[in-house]
């Protein structure tokens, strides 16, 4: 979960959605939290975030397809556990925001 170097909000949102997910959705390795700033290899997220002013958001590369772990999620199954914990997440951090 990438979000904006400058958000303290999106920090909170990706930490939410991240734990979410490995929390509900077993199959997955790791889920991590990443600032993304102009200046660091993740620039190509921080483009897609970046000037969204007081809105908080975040840049969401959940699954690899040539990842062999998680193909076994790259079904409707798979993908509607994603959603949900994804949902869970921002439904959580929601809450406490």
């Amino acid at each position: 979960m990438f979000y904006d170097h400058r958000s303290g909000r999106g920090a909170d949102l990706a930490d939410s959605i991240a734990q979410s997910m490995m929390n509900h959705i077993r199959r997955l390795p790791s889920v991590r939290k990443i600032a993304a700033s102009g200046a660091d290899w993740t620039k190509n997220a921080y483009y897609t975030i970046k000037g969204v002013g007081a809105a908080v958001a975040i840049c969401s590369e959940p699954l690899f397809i040539d990842n062999e772990t998680h193909q076994e999620l790259l079904n409707t199954e798979g993908l509607a556990q994603l959603a949900w914990a994804m949902a869970k997440g921002i439904d959580q951090w929601s809450k406490n925001a």
